[in-house]
């Protein structure tokens, strides 16, 4: 029993090792070119959001002209 949980002990502890340099590089790459890709996103302006609100109005109203 001793040895089974030294075993697994030091399986623990050798799975959780520090990432290397080399990984932590890769993985800042990656986080940057996401971020680029993100800056080139298109985002609607404020003309947009009032041209869709406004056609929501318009149309939610009509029912209510009708007396329907």
């Amino acid at each position: 029993m001793k040895i089974f949980l030294s075993i697994f002990i030091i399986l623990i502890f050798v799975s959780c090792n520090r990432q290397s340099e080399n990984n932590q590089l890769a993985l800042q790459k990656q986080i940057d070119s996401l971020r680029s890709r993100l800056e080139n996103v298109y985002s609607p302006g404020i003309g947009e959001y009032m041209s869709s609100i406004q056609t929501h109005h318009a149309t939610g109203n009509k029912p209510g002209f009708r007396k329907n």
